[in-house]
């Protein structure tokens, strides 16, 4: 299968660089993390018509292509037939690195933002592993 590329705008080149600068493709949740993110993204990708362009930085990509990306991503994290490092070199080779940067010129650098669900595990009765309650939801947490 060839990999497709978005075609950046003319003005601002995206920035291609190498595995190596990027570091290995991995997940400290033996690759359960990337493939749920995958699913939620792909919740997002079904309320979007097909046909809506995404912008990412300077690329315009139509919602179906950044789709079928994720759907290829999903079924890597989820191929049991390959481990950790058997993933791994497949996201390198069906995928490609760029370095992300704020366009030349712009005041202000660049602005990243990224959110962190924990996944909790706990039961409703003490058992040896889960011997403290949960008593209420806490006053001071935020929902986003």
């Amino acid at each position: 299968m060839e990999q497709a590329v978005p075609q950046p705008a003319p003005e601002r080149p995206p920035v291609p660089c190498a595995w190596s600068e990027v570091g290995e493709a991995a997940d400290d949740l033996d690759w359960f993390g990337v493939a749920e993110a995958c699913r939620q993204s792909l919740v997002y990708f079904g309320r979007v018509p097909p046909s809506t362009t995404l912008r990412l930085g300077p690329w315009e990509i139509p919602a179906s292509d950044a789709s079928d990306s994720v759907k290829e991503l999903l079924r890597i994290a989820e191929d049991e037939g390959l481990g950790r490092s058997g993933k791994a070199i497949r996201v390198k080779e069906r995928f490609l690195p760029y370095r992300v940067a704020a366009p030349e010129g712009e005041e202000g650098g660049l602005l990243v933002t990224g959110y962190y669900e924990p996944i909790l595990q706990g039961r409703l009765r003490p058992d040896a592993r889960f011997r403290y309650p949960i008593y209420s939801r806490p006053a001071d947490l935020v929902t986003v």
